[in-house]
């Protein structure tokens, strides 16, 4: 899913069927775009995900248009964010 010049008040992005479980081997990804923005925020109401060692099964990633998608630096997992 793309989002095109995000509102003042941004958006609401949630998993797959939420608040049910949501299916086994799901990949679900965002894009968002704002020509004008030079930085952004994420702000989370909740952030719960499986807890593992490397973040293996459940994980939130951020890639920024300079950065290798391979990258793990910014991956989240269990209750942090």
């Amino acid at each position: 899913m793309v989002f095109e010049d995000v509102p003042e008040d941004g958006y609401l992005i949630s998993s797959p069927r939420f608040p049910s479980p949501y299916p086994n081997n799901c990949h679900a990804s965002w894009t968002f775009k704002n020509a004008c923005a030079t930085s952004f925020a994420i702000t989370t109401a909740s952030f719960v995900l499986e807890q593992h060692p490397k973040c293996g099964f459940d994980y939130l990633k951020l890639i920024l248009p300079d950065d290798d998608p391979d990258d793990d630096k910014d991956v989240f997992c269990g209750a942090e964010g």
